[in-house]
């Protein structure tokens, strides 16, 4: 398909620069797994040990990702057209003035993505072909019967991830260039229960984990991003109490990680041919978090989660980029009383993120400070909103039911999710669906 992304937004000239580009890629995946789990008692102790592996493999077909070079001179009438200097051929930016965007979003010609011509020597995309396989071995031991269990896991993974970038030649062909990448870790997970009474439990654990990186993406000197390494530490306390009409976990938690990777502009730079990452070294995120959950009278649930944290680099103590300071969410549905009032659950709840962090380059502000300048690391913060929800649920018959669903019931308008300040998740608008569902 054919895409229109914003490039940079300049408050103090007044002008926002659009580019296009044709997106274009295809991934076939192949997974294999097997796990062997067994309970068995030695010395009147419980034991349970699980072993297993899982791999696979994906190829990701080589993204069109270039930007239409006729895209200027389709659309010169609109704005300004400006030339990149990674492009020769037309003009791959247009600056249109604040006050006439609307309008001239109206106008654009986006040029569909069949028509795309190839310009010469461009960089057309990458073929990925990645391969994973996973080998773990777990044990749990109850070392005193029903008051302390231990448990230990250790895992072997290997990636390997071969991409070959690919390169029109005039007039028809193509060149590429093989690179390859080979990881393995050595994981662990250790941890432990203690039943302090029936109804009440304290847990500890300690894990690593790692995050391979997609092998398209790159650091400014064409290397690939290396894993990004983390070290996970958590305690915490789980208890059911009146007769399981509440249940509530309370946690504190320290993850430390390494090479976390934070794109540029969230999407491929012309000027390098691929999507630029600049990499963290040390950073950590430190938290807590509570969940509680009530059943006040037999037909009413209420659920409550809160999560406060915060994420840091390390070396600098200025916040990690891409991160956020916590979350809350509460959910609650009720059952009707009565003949036919019975038949009705009614509910809803509402989820809000805090003081989100997205990219900031390429953004200019009125007083001429650069956007990535706002921030350590080039970011910035993200409205925050509060989404809602709320449903009806009609059971007519034993087998037939009906359910209304009705999704951020106050109309907010909102950023769910961001790349960078160009490319965002913007809310819904007020949303009503209908489900039907018949039981045989």
């Amino acid at each position: 398909h054919s895409t229109l992304l914003a490039d940079r937004i300049d408050y103090q000239r007044g002008v926002v620069r659009l580019f296009a580009r044709r997106n274009n890629g295809g991934v076939q995946s192949y997974t294999a797994g097997g796990d062997l789990n067994g309970n068995y008692r030695i010395w009147k102790r419980d034991f349970r040990t699980s072993l297993g592996f899982t791999a696979w493999n994906s190829r990701r077909n080589p993204y069109d990702h270039f930007a239409n070079p006729d895209f200027g001179e389709q659309n010169a009438h609109i704005g300004t057209p400006v030339r990149s200097s990674a492009t020769a051929l037309g003009f791959d930016r247009i600056e249109i003035p604040l006050n006439n965007v609307r309008a001239a979003m109206d106008r654009l010609i986006n040029i569909p993505s069949e028509q795309y011509r190839i310009p010469p020597t461009a960089q057309i995309g990458t073929l990925v072909d990645t391969t994973e396989s996973n080998v773990y071995l777990q044990q749990n031991i109850e070392v005193i019967p029903n008051r302390l269990i231990i448990t230990g896991a250790v895992s072997k993974i290997y990636n390997q991830a071969n991409s070959e970038n690919y390169t029109a030649v005039p007039p028809t062909t193509f060149t590429n260039t093989v690179q390859e990448n080979r990881n393995n870790r050595n994981l662990h997970r250790f941890g432990l229960v203690l039943n302090v009474t029936k109804n009440i439990a304290l847990y500890g654990v300690e894990t690593t984990n790692v995050v391979f990186i997609n092998s398209s993406s790159r650091t400014a000197d064409g290397s690939f991003i290396p894993p990004r390494d983390g070290q996970m530490r958590e305690a915490g306390v789980k208890a059911s109490l009146f007769d399981d009409r509440v249940s509530l976990t309370a946690a504190i938690y320290n993850t430390y990680y390494t090479n976390w990777a934070v794109s540029r502009t969230g999407a491929v730079i012309p000027e390098y041919g691929f999507n630029v990452f600049d990499l963290i070294r040390d950073s950590y995120i430190k938290g807590w978090d509570f969940s509680l959950a009530m059943r006040p009278v037999r037909d009413w649930q209420v659920m409550f989660n809160l999560t406060e944290q915060d994420p840091r680099v390390q070396a600098t103590n200025s916040p990690l980029p891409s991160s956020n300071r916590g979350s809350w969410s509460v959910f609650t549905s009720y059952k009707l009383k009565g003949d036919v009032l019975g038949k009705f659950r009614v509910g809803g709840g509402a989820n809000r993120f805090r003081k989100r962090l997205t990219g900031a380059s390429q953004l200019v502000l009125p007083s001429g400070q650069a956007g990535s300048s706002l921030l350590p690391g080039g970011q910035y913060y993200l409205k925050d909103g509060t989404m809602t929800t709320a449903f009806v649920e009609f059971n007519a018959t034993r087998r037939l039911s009906l359910r209304l669903n009705v999704n951020n019931v106050f109309d907010e308008v909102m950023v769910v999710g961001a790349q960078h300040w160009a490319a965002i998740d913007p809310s819904q608008p007020r949303t009503f669906s209908v489900i039907v569902t018949y039981r045989y």
